[in-house]
């Protein structure tokens, strides 16, 4: 279908030539076509063909502020950056992963901020990512652009995305066929979001329930005097796995903690010294506990994201104890904070421990005969979730990962898809930071959650059975996808708006400023919104929203009310920027003024546009006072 008159297709091209393929169709359609290619910054061929920086998130502001400028709505964007034409590498790339998640996310933010609110759909192109048929040479690096496309749909009322997997074809005929298949794709309902294209055939994700019986289980991978590393072991989920190996036969435990720590040697001291019981304590503590029950462990400390220091924690492992049976991957970082506000730093953090330390272990283990590797995942990587676009990536390359790793032949490879997620998982986060929420995860923990002696038999099993990943859950697991594909930001903040309204509202807390009452109507109106949101009695037209508690997710709610009032777009940044009553009451009279401004612009225009030169100049003279002068069209 044609696109309006203002709207084109935005096209982020591949190096391998599929775009500038796709491109040609689209033109010889009569669509309006700008496309972007890969460079080392922003340059503007013509008006039709830019080149930025895939790394420089500036550089996507740039390119949509202008299509904003020209009246360009993207209605379709295709993202074609993670296609390649290049034979598999010898060793797989964190640069890859890292472009593969930024360059997504990063269309997103750049959309947000510009405020358009007109329907996007953004079709994410890649290759080789997804195990299909066993034969593709995967690039599981790329698995991370899935956290963005399940999230931004959570998060972006007006975005839509879907992730479509292809094997580039060697001849003119399959090319033309796979074009067609693809632009057929971008035309059809969205049921499916994520699918891959294989020769003639279209494929779709599907999860297939089973019960890993005890009785059916192969024998056991853990071996008696077996020699087990344990990556993330100082947290609950490292700790739990710790004792379930100790528990089963007389293993032998490496055991990774940060390097932060106190070296063994300073621990009695360390614990004489503090009191807390925090998780430093939990830590020695618990190898102490194991330790008395004869237990046999070796404690290191390593950047586990650090190939050298992960390759020194296997050859320290195998000098000392002559073998190394499996690693059991549990390091992580939980996720939080929504797109539109995620920073690199706090991205990375969550990536780190699951994309780079995972490859760090591929390398270290790369003349290693594990019995097997277990990579703890979670099945957030399958669902997405509000606020965790980074976690539902970083676990997202942990299952591509295990199918990377499990084609190439290199021992028992498996990822362990933990619902629903530990407590720990969420604190900290945006959606744990709400009490409503949490309020929700402590039910479903209650009535769903594993218990540890569950959790180690469940691990037992699955080790045993062969498979390749594995989503461990007691729900139905298809309801809880089915739940997430409707979630959005919308629904879940009229959710807590509809508890909060019911809620009794509390005093204005003690804060660092004194209470400064509305001073018109504007402060009234927004002070207004304010109380609703947080409680409160009244509010402050000084008062700082984070000071009393605001969240990512309340000030998506108030920006969500401060446009449906005022018909303004107020942008996120806003909220940042002008954190106050007053703040904010300048930011819409100044929004007001500047669309007041606008449309006398536009009057004046319409009134002029059609009188000559002469006539110009006349109206000049008698408004002005001026007499003669140039030509204005000299």
């Amino acid at each position: 279908a044609a696109l309006n008159e203002d709207s084109c297709w935005l096209i982020f091209l591949d190096d391998a030539g599929l775009g500038e393929q796709i491109r040609g169709r689209l033109v010889q359609d009569g669509q309006r076509i700008v496309t972007v290619a890969r460079g080392d910054g922003w340059k503007v061929t013509d008006e039709t063909r830019y080149v930025i920086n895939p790394r420089q998130r500036q550089e996507f502001d740039a390119l949509m502020k202008d299509l904003k400028r020209r009246n360009l709505v993207p209605s379709r964007i295709l993202h074609l950056w993670n296609v390649s034409s290049e034979e598999q590498v010898a060793s797989l790339d964190a640069s890859c992963a890292d472009d593969s998640f930024w360059s997504v996310l990063f269309v997103a933010q750049s959309l947000g901020a510009q405020n358009f609110a007109e329907p996007i759909n953004i079709e994410i192109v890649s290759s080789n990512m997804q195990p299909v048929t066993g034969d593709e040479k995967l690039r599981p690096e790329k698995a991370t652009l899935l956290g963005p496309c399940r999230v931004i749909p959570q998060e972006y009322a007006n975005l839509t995305c879907r992730s479509v997997d292809i094997v580039l074809p060697q001849s003119a005929n399959e090319q033309e066929r796979l074009i067609d298949s693809l632009l057929a794709e971008f035309s059809a309902p969205r049921e499916q979001a994520i699918c891959a294209y294989r020769g003639r055939r279209r494929w779709v994700q599907t999860f297939d329930e089973i019960h890993l019986d005890e009785e059916t289980a192969r024998p056991s991978l853990i071996k008696r005097e077996g020699v087990y590393l344990i990556t993330g072991a100082q947290s609950e989920t490292g700790s739990v796995f710790a004792e379930c190996l100790a528990e089963s036969v007389e293993v032998r435990l490496v055991l990774l903690a940060p390097a932060h720590y106190p070296p063994r040697d300073q621990w009695q001291t360390w614990l004489e010294a503090n009191e807390d019981e925090g998780e430093i304590r939990r830590f020695i503590e618990k190898v102490q506990k194991l330790e008395a029950a004869g237990v046999e462990i070796l404690v290191l400390d390593a950047d586990t994201s650090d190939e050298a220091q992960t390759r020194a924690v296997v050859d320290r492992t195998i000098e000392k104890f002559g073998v190394l049976n499996g690693v059991l991957h549990t390091e992580s970082v939980p996720g939080g904070g929504l797109i539109q506000l995620k920073t690199a730093k706090l991205a990375s953090g969550v990536l780190r421990p699951k994309v780079q330390a995972t490859l760090a272990l591929e390398t270290a283990l790369r003349d290693v005969e594990l019995d097997f590797l277990a990579l703890f995942s979670s099945s957030s990587g399958l669902t997405g979730g509000i606020g965790q676009v980074d976690y539902c990536a970083a676990n997202a390359f942990l299952d591509a990962f295990a199918h990377y790793r499990s084609s190439r032949s290199q021992g028992r490879t498996v990822s362990i898809d933990w619902d629903p997620f530990k407590w720990e998982d969420w604190q900290g986060s945006e959606m744990g930071s709400a009490p409503d929420v949490q309020a929700q995860v402590k039910e479903t923990l209650a009535a769903f959650g594993l218990t540890e002696q569950q959790s180690s038999e469940a691990f037992r099993r699955i080790l045993s059975s062969g498979l390749q990943q594995v989503i461990v859950s007691r729900r139905d697991f298809h309801g809880i996808l089915e739940q997430y594909r409707t979630l959005t930001v919308s629904s879940l903040m009229a959710q807590m708006g509809q508890a909060q309204s019911g809620g009794a509202t509390h005093a204005r807390p003690d804060l660092s400023t004194p209470y400064v009452a509305p001073r018109n109507e504007t402060e009234s109106a927004i002070a207004a919104i304010w109380q609703e949101l947080f409680g409160l009695e009244k509010v402050g037209v000084h008062d700082k929203f984070f000071e009393l508690g605001g969240s990512s997710l309340l000030a998506i709610q108030l920006i969500t009310r401060l446009r449906n009032s005022f018909g303004e777009d107020v942008s996120m940044n806003s909220i940042f920027e002008q954190p106050t009553v007053a703040g904010l009451a300048e930011v819409v009279g100044g929004s007001q003024l500047k669309q007041e401004e606008l449309e006398e612009v536009d009057r004046v225009y319409e009134e002029l546009k059609d009188l000559s030169p002469e006539e110009l100049q006349a109206l000049l003279a008698d408004d002005f006072g001026f007499a003669g002068g140039e030509d204005i069209n000299a």
